[in-house]
């Protein structure tokens, strides 16, 4: 299964499916494993603390 960063507000109003992160980088991939997922979302947690950034499954 694949799954995807999902940005939302604080409020939980979805902005984006991020893309580009990792060896996706200046790409508009946005598919990663699970684990892959988690990590890249925590490091942009920690980059922009404003935005909620969570890991769901791509249908």
């Amino acid at each position: 299964m694949r799954y995807c960063i999902v940005r939302y507000t604080a409020v939980g109003r979805f902005v984006a499916v991020m893309a580009g992160c990792g060896n996706n980088r200046q790409t508009w991939d946005t598919d990663h494993s699970r684990s892959t997922a988690y990590r890249h979302a925590r490091s942009l947690r920690s980059e922009r603390p404003e935005f909620l950034y969570r890991v769901e499954p791509v249908n």
